[in-house]
């Protein structure tokens, strides 16, 4: 096998380990969103920092649609649980 297939290799098992890992928070903001608004925004920054890393593009959209889903329950909030998540550091 040469250097280069194993890089790509390496390269496609990294990239399904970060999808993975923003499947996981942005599943992770959803719980949290009704709860721990100010840990659901968190959740919410940290998958989309790190979404444009993601090579797939289909994984890439459908980890997309997921965060959008994770944005509107934060929006959907009533007024007061916004507030306290912004007094909380967001």
């Amino acid at each position: 096998m040469s250097t280069f297939s194993k890089i790509e290799q390496l390269r496609a098992k990294t990239d399904q380990q970060l999808v993975t890992v923003i499947a996981h928070e942005v599943e992770r903001g959803l719980r949290l969103a009704g709860s721990e608004p100010a840990e659901a925004e968190q959740a919410y920054h940290e998958a989309h920092k790190v979404l444009p890393l993601v090579d797939d593009s289909g994984e890439r959209i459908r980890l997309g649609v997921k965060l959008e889903e994770l944005r509107r329950a934060l929006n959907g909030r009533p007024p007061s649980q916004q507030l306290r998540a912004r007094a909380a550091g967001e």
